[in-house]
């Protein structure tokens, strides 16, 4: 993350965002299930989790739906992506993330999250494929593979 908050999302997510008609924005929140990290949506995306909720949920206002819609979409802002793939971080946001100058992106087939890579990798049970990509990914860019004091 540069001085100005802004990222780069990596190449292989934008050809994947250009080829679902979203290369210009996403829906970024908080990480689902008190996850430490961003999650991001493109838009269509976005309205079939809201089809999908609705389907299960109809017209349910019960405390437990309301609290399911909130964590889903209640803090989910439009983020406008430039033509060079970056796009800005507001204080909220990198906020809810706990993100620093470092941000590591792993994608699922209809997200990407935003992490702290150390965050990351601290996570229990995490993957042996996870621990090893990041840790390269860690040494490849020079990063300690401790978190920095």
């Amino acid at each position: 993350m540069d001085s100005k908050s802004r990222l780069s999302i990596p190449a292989s997510l934008r050809s994947t965002l250009a080829a679902r008609g979203s290369a210009r924005e996403v829906l970024m929140g908080p990480g689902h299930n008190n996850r430490p990290c961003l999650i991001a949506y493109d838009k269509g995306e976005a309205l079939r989790m809201r089809d999908r909720f609705q389907a299960k949920h109809g017209m349910d206002t019960s405390n437990d739906v309301y609290d399911e819609n909130a964590e889903l979409a209640g803090y989910m802002e439009e983020i406008s992506i430039d033509e060079a793939g970056r796009f800005v971080l507001n204080p909220l946001l990198r906020s809810y993330g706990d993100l620093g100058n470092h941000v590591w992106f792993i994608a699922g087939f209809n997200y990407f999250e935003l992490w702290d890579p150390w965050t990351f990798l601290a996570q229990p049970n995490l993957k042996p494929q996870h621990r090893k990509a990041i840790l390269l990914n860690l040494e490849a860019r020079g990063l300690p593979l401790e978190r920095p004091a």
